[in-house]
């Protein structure tokens, strides 16, 4: 480490002074020699110390010693000149006193006899700030200590202790006129990496002639004459220390203030949900433990909830009662096992369960039909399905910026970054001063997009611009028979995604939009009865219980200062209070928060922020510029890159309610809603689309006491929202009263009685509602968001079990549950835990372990390392071998597959906690693949005498499947019983197949063609069978099911690939063996080769799996005329030419007059081709997959269950894992006098008294009979059981039916 004074001396040039440091390295030679004497030993003796580098610092570099016996007599004679009477030394004066602790390191006595000069070393260990602090509190240790320093320094156990000396050229009149200050301590290898400065002396460059970097650092500049000198106004004028590039800070050493009881104090900045659950956690853990401490919320507002706000203001009736108006967050998104919704039970608190069903309505009131409404929402779910293909397949390449300077990647981050900015008049706008009127109603500045930085480029690019990518790539021709009411419904269906995130999908980034649903809870969504409000108050109510020893709060208390890493004393902390003497971090002030106006302090051994993700990009923001605000959140030392980094690049979205109560329901008619309990309806009119949905509050918060008072609410999000927050509330009630003047044009519409509106955007305590990722950021950003810092950096950088000290928290903080109001709260509760673990030393043990770094980061510190695989070489992330994950142990690291080192023997995942991986990439670089050659391979066959060795992707290339055939891998000579045992159908490397088979064998073995469209030959393997065939020829059989295996990571892996070569037939129209495509008339029968039925004009792309035979096309065609129910209100004169900014254009005609849509799907006039007319216009097309199947599946899919079975009911419980995994059972139908029963075809539960037994007919799931809404067809109930992990199942068993 270089301690705190040589830091100081840094700026006068010196560590020390070349005298002092050979006095001190010869005093300690001395004193080792003759304690060596009096234990019986000679001074020749080695040390077992002796291999420690001889570059520990210059500051305690080495030196020549001389072995003059008298010198230590001389020395301690003119040590006892400059040190005070030793009776004037108490131990009250020695606590206050700055101790040295020094290792002193001799020579091996191999060198000594080799060499008449010997070289030993002196490795300054620590600093401490006093003497009970370097002796840990222990009497006699202290005692012993106390004496060596009063003796002007000896050798106390192993270790030389003596008082801080500062160097004489500190201590001379001159320096003295100087003004310095302490400064902290640092890693000797954070200083030196980056720095480049050769490793035996951290500055010793400081006279050469490119030390320009090296000055700046430390503060220091070169004067007229070359001299360098300490540059002062540098150190005034800026609050960072540059000589710690992890985030140092020019703080001055201060004492502690007073502790009551000798408790921790941890501060909690921000009063939100994140912030109360995080002060729950903590008062909870730490009674739990017996620590002693207290806990304080620091919230700028001056009510507890932040963006969980409900407004009580508008009253109804005679009575007054009032309607719970939820300002911000409003729902609970699944119930199940989400610790939310328990403690809203334990609360008292009512969910009130709303209808999700979304009544479309057109102008005048009318209602669009349901077929268009759920054939648009298909064709939307279509587009993103295509775009993130297509993204996901496209190379992971960093791309530079086009030709014309345009940055595919640059996006608006931040919505409310014009309102952080200073109004013309200077005064800043909260959210509960929301009644804008005056001159923010012509002030319509909008936020800008902007570029990702160069360690970001990726081929990640918006929702927006990939969808329009898609259109143009498939030739998407269905786009050419939409209408304006279908375009308008696509539009409607955009807005809906733009809600849930508070972002366009200009904005989103295509790979990563919607990260975070894999891991959403299950169960239904809720409305809180009583509000959300009640939440805080009940959070609160149970933190003000605990009593004031253990929790304290503050509102109107706006932070403006936070430091984390001041120097002060410390103190130990003692006994807890059950009477154990545990290890704990020391007390100490290294935190404190100061008020914005500067009129009060506190301090704390450790802060948490919890504030909003855009009040972070504000305080960011104002710290980078010239002029700094007083009044603004800023840090010091300043956060370190990677968190700066990751706050500047992740989202934060914007929206924004309007709530409007009116005298009568003049929505709620029976002509507009089907069922009683529908309380929304979209707006699809072209009318202020921004204005896309509406919520029938009052009916669904509704209740005895207050009834269901009129009241509606809008929403607006992105960049709409943003406009709307510069109008004033009676321009903008006037919009919304437009909006709906026009879907309800046959009703008298009176204006509101009130209203209320949100501007989240404009509160300076939130700037922002939540978060979303854009291109360039990733879901491993949450990572570095939520990591703990202190001085020296972030924890996901900083080797070791460095104490913590800023933690933080809040729905920007989780990767799990961003944007939502249960993230938040388990993210304080993780930021709880954190903070104990840095407080009881439990970090965990780092032996063996590997460290994940998010990618950014990697790529910041690492900017010309390849992004390529250290053991397969592969560039990029890939469908098999998963993403790119970089991993640090020490000062190493490497990029690596997520399943490359997953399947590698010696690495274990325990906990998300990885170990052993970059010692699998040591390994690995002296082993050469068996099948490619290159080396990396680390994965051995598990047969004896076996020596074949493969990379990840190789070993599947052979056959074998990691997630099915385990860990333990055989190779392919080894693996024949297995083979059997199994009835396996798997796909192989075509490279592979060729090392088994002469070249003469890759052929087709269905049409025997060599080569075809696309070369698209893929190998199959079962047992010791191979064959090759093309992908359309297995693609299109329909004489077996060939249907693809979902989640395969090998892709275009199809069933029954063997089988289906065994059933072929002769082909109709070659008469060669090998045709698989049967005619799908029932009288016919006819077998085809797959290029046979094409050549024969058949296009199976667009017609599907159900083939035709030229002798029964034409009929089949005029069948399904016959039986196709026409499209409504498809428009005639729709053009065909499909622009890629079709959304934004969508219902751009409404009276004549057009609509401007700010750029939905707009990426610069991209447009799709013309529908190729020998296409046919009349021909079949969709997005959707289902035309693949015959038409008797069709039928059989979507015709009516019965709900009459008569019998006795048994009740069994099926589960699985997660939504991703399979259920082991199949279904079918039996369909007897007229009538369709849900029947158990296959399960894997056959045998066991309590399971799904085949045969059993289904009479019930989850409490909803079959053949009733939701579960009426087989279709229906597949698509229910797709969202289940949990299913009680109503079956009849032995039954006739």
């Amino acid at each position: 480490m270089v301690d705190q004074s040589a830091l100081v001396e840094a700026s006068r040039l010196w560590f020390q002074d070349q005298s002092d440091s050979l006095e001190l390295n010869r005093r300690m030679k001395l004193l080792m020699e003759q304690k060596e004497k009096e234990n019986g030993k000679t001074s020749s003796g080695a040390t077992s110390n002796s291999t420690i580098a001889k570059d520990v610092d210059g500051y305690n570099g080495t030196a020549k010693i001389s072995h003059d016996a008298s010198a230590l007599e001389n020395s301690d004679h003119k040590r006892a000149k400059t040190t005070k009477d030793p009776s004037s030394r108490l131990p009250q004066a020695a606590n206050n006193q700055a101790v040295q602790k020094f290792k002193y390191v001799s020579s091996s006595q191999s060198d000594q006899l080799q060499s008449k000069s010997t070289s030993d070393y002196r490795l300054l260990v620590a600093t401490f700030c006093d003497v009970n602090e370097a002796s840990g509190c222990d009497p006699t240790q202290r005692e012993n200590i106390i004496a060596a320093c009063e003796g002007g320094g000896n050798f106390v156990g192993s270790y030389y202790y003596q008082y801080e000396v500062l160097p004489a050229t500190l201590t001379s009149q001159e320096a003295r006129s100087i003004e310095y200050e302490m400064r902290t301590s640092m890693g000797l290898h954070s200083f030196l990496q980056d720095t480049k400065l050769p490793p035996f002396h951290p500055l010793s460059n400081l006279q050469s002639g490119s030390n320009h970097k090296v000055l700046s650092m430390l503060n220091m500049k070169r004067d007229s004459s070359g001299n360098v000198v300490w540059d002062q106004q540098n150190a005034i004028g800026v609050e960072n220390d540059a000589a710690l590039l992890a985030g140092g800070t020019r703080l001055q050493s201060v004492p502690m203030q007073p502790r009551v009881g000798r408790r921790y104090e941890i501060g909690v900045i921000g009063g939100g949900i994140a912030g109360l659950a995080c002060c729950q956690e903590l008062v909870t853990l730490l009674r739990s433990e017996g620590i002693n401490a207290r806990v304080t919320l620091m919230e700028a507002r001056s009510r507890l909830g932040g963006r969980l706000w409900t407004d009580q203001s508008l009253s109804i009736g005679e009575h007054k009662k009032c309607v719970p108006l939820e300002l911000g967050a409003s729902w609970i998104h699944g119930i199940d096992h989400n610790p939310l919704a328990a403690l809203c039970k334990r609360a008292n608190i009512d969910f009130v369960t709303a209808s999700e069903e979304v009544t479309m309505l057109d102008a005048n009131g009318e209602r669009v039909d349901s077929t268009m409404d759920k054939n648009m929402g298909q064709l939307f779910d279509d587009l993103l399905d295509h775009a993130a293909e297509d993204c996901w397949s496209s190379p992971a390449v960093v791309m530079e910026s086009a030709g014309n300077g345009h940055d595919e990647q640059a996006t608006i981050k931040w919505y409310s970054s014009v309102f952080a900015e200073k109004t013309r008049e200077g005064e800043e706008v909260t959210c509960e001063e929301n009644r804008m009127n005056g001159f923010l109603s012509g002030y319509t500045k909008l936020p800008q997009p902007s570029g990702v930085p160069l360690h970001r480029k990726s081929s990640d690019r918006s929702v927006d611009f990939e969808i329009g990518q898609a259109v143009a790539k498939h030739k998407l021709r269905d786009f050419s028979k939409l209408g304006d009411m279908e375009h308008r419904m696509l539009m409607w269906n955009t807005k809906n995604v733009e809600y849930a995130l508070g972002a366009n999908i200009s904005d989103l980034s295509m790979k990563f939009w919607d990260s975070d649903e894999r891991h959403a809870f299950e169960g239904e969504h809720v409305m809180l009865q009583q509000g959300y409000s009640a939440v805080i108050d009940h959070m609160l109510d149970s933190l003000q219980a605990a009593g004031k020893n253990s929790f304290d709060y503050v509102t109107d208390y706006p932070v403006g200062k936070v430091e984390y890493a001041r120097k002060s004393a410390t103190q130990p902390y003692g006994h807890d209070t059950f009477g154990s003497n545990k290890k704990l971090v020391e007390l100490s002030d290294t935190c404190s928060v100061t008020k914005e106006d500067g009129t009060d302090t506190k301090y704390f051994d450790f802060l948490v922020c919890a504030v909003p993700l855009g009040v972070l990009k504000e305080a960011i923001t104002h710290s980078s510029a010239e002029e700094k605000s007083d009044c603004r959140l800023s840090f010091q030392p300043p956060l370190p890159f990677s968190k700066i980094d990751a706050i500047t690049n992740v989202g934060f979205g914007l929206l924004d309610k309007v709530f409007l109560q009116f005298e009568t329901p003049f929505w709620r008619k029976d002509e507009v809603f089907e069922d009683a309990d529908q309380c929304i309806f979209g707006n699809v009119t072209g009318k202020h689309s921004h204005h896309y949905m509406f919520f029938d509050v009052g009916k669904t918060l509704g209740n005895s006491e207050n009834g269901s008072p009129p009241i509606l609410m809008s929403l607006i999000s992105g960049i709409e929202a943003v406009k709307c927050e510069h109008l004033s509330d009676d321009a903008l009630v006037a919009e919304v009263m437009d909006t709906l003047g026009t879907i309800f044009s046959d009703a008298k519409l009176d204006f509101p009685v009130a209203h209320r509106i949100t501007r989240w955007g404009k509160d300076r305590f939130s700037r922002g509602s939540y978060t979303f990722l854009p291109p360039g950021a990733t879901d491993q950003d949450f990572n570095l968001l939520q990591s703990p810092v202190n001085g020296n950096g972030d924890s996901l950088w900083i080797e070791g079990n460095e104490t913590m000290r800023l933690f933080f928290a809040g729905e920007h903080t989780t990767a799990l549950h961003p944007s939502m109001a249960h993230g938040a709260m388990l993210s304080g509760m993780r930021a709880a835990e954190e903070v104990l673990s840095t407080l009881q030393f439990k970090s965990s043990s780092e032996k063996d372990m590997d460290r994940i770094l998010p990618e950014p980061l990697f790529r910041h510190k690492n900017p010309t390392t390849p992004l390529q695989c250290s053991l397969c070489h592969k560039h990029g992330g890939q469908v098999r071998e998963g993403r790119l994950v970089s991993f640090k142990r020490g000062a190493r690291q490497v990029l690596v597959h997520n399943n490359c080192a997953e399947n590698c023997p010696e690495v274990e995942v325990v906990d998300s906690k990885w170990k052993h991986v970059i010692k699998a990439v040591n390994r690995g670089k002296a082993l050469t693949c068996t099948m490619c050659k290159m080396n990396g391979a680390t994965i051995g066959c598990t047969s004896d005498n076996c020596f074949r060795i493969f990379h990840f992707s190789c070993a599947e290339d052979t056959g074998w499947r990691f997630d099915r055939d385990s860990k333990v891998f055989y190779c392919d000579l080894h693996r024949s019983g297995l083979s059997e045992a199994r009835d396996q159908n798997d796909r192989i490397s075509i490279s592979f197949f060729l090392s088994k088979n002469p070249a003469s064998s890759l052929i087709c073995s269905f049409c025997r063609a060599t080569t075809g469209k696309d070369d698209d030959l893929i190998a199959y393997q079962s047992g010791f069978r191979q064959m090759c065939v093309h992908e359309r020829c297995i693609k299109y059989t329909t004489i077996v099911d060939t249907s693809e295996v979902e989640h395969s990571r090998m892709g275009k892996e199809y069933r029954n690939v063997f089988r289906a070569l065994e059933v072929s037939q002769a082909c109709r129209h070659c008469g060669d063996h090998g045709a698989t495509v049967v005619c799908a008339d029932p009288a016919c029968g006819l077998a085809y080769h797959v290029c046979c039925a094409e050549s024969s004009g058949w296009n199976f792309q667009k017609r599907g799996k159900s083939f035709f035979c030229t002798a029964h096309r034409d009929q089949a065609s005029r069948a399904k005329r016959e039986n196709e129910m026409p499209k409504d209100k498809m428009d005639p004169d729709s053009k065909g030419l499909v622009s890629h900014n079709l959304l934004a254009q969508f219902g751009a005609k409404l009276g004549g007059d057009h609509v401007n849509i700010a750029s939905n799907l707009d990426i610069g006039g991209t447009k799709a081709p013309l529908v190729d007319s020998r296409d046919g216009g009349s021909e079949e097309g969709s997005l959707s997959s289902e035309d693949t199947m015959e038409e008797s599946d069709h039928l059989a899919m979507k015709a009516a269950l019965s709900p009459d079975v008569a019998g006795e009911k048994l009740s069994v419980q099926v589960d699985r894992a997660s939504t991703s995994e399979p259920w082991d059972l199949s279904l079918c139908i039996d369909s007897r006098d007229m009538l369709n029963y849900l029947v158990v075809a296959v399960s894997s539960d056959k045998g066991k008294p309590h399971g799904l037994q085949p045969g059993d007919v289904i009479v019930s799931i989850n409490g909803t009979n079959v053949g009733s809404e939701g579960l009426y067809s087989l279709h229906e109930v597949l698509h229910h059981l797709q969202r289940e992990v949990s299913l009680i199942v109503e079956v009849i068993r032995n039954n006739k039916h």
